[in-house]
């Protein structure tokens, strides 16, 4: 009876523990999502080097890639040492 007990507790623990991680994973993918509307623009600012001329001495630009087609957008120095790509 008693070994039957500890059967009983340990599925339930498993149970519990699968449950955990499902949820978990579950999170995890939910706070990975773009809150950008589907068919709005993405922008992604980026904390660069303030010194020098940033419109000379910085070339900024991006490779998106989504079944099969390839976007290449170019950065842009947005001032205080912010570069953005759109």
């Amino acid at each position: 009876m008693k070994m039957r007990l500890n059967r009983v507790r340990l599925g339930r623990i498993k149970f519990l523990f699968l449950t955990f991680l499902a949820l978990l994973a579950a999170t995890t993918i939910a706070e990975g999502k773009s809150n950008s509307p589907r068919w709005g623009i993405f922008e992604l600012a980026l904390k660069g080097p303030e010194g020098g001329n940033p419109f000379i001495d910085v070339k900024l630009s991006a490779e998106f890639k989504q079944r099969g087609r390839v976007f290449k957008p170019e950065g842009f120095y947005d001032g205080n040492g912010v570069y953005r790509i759109r």
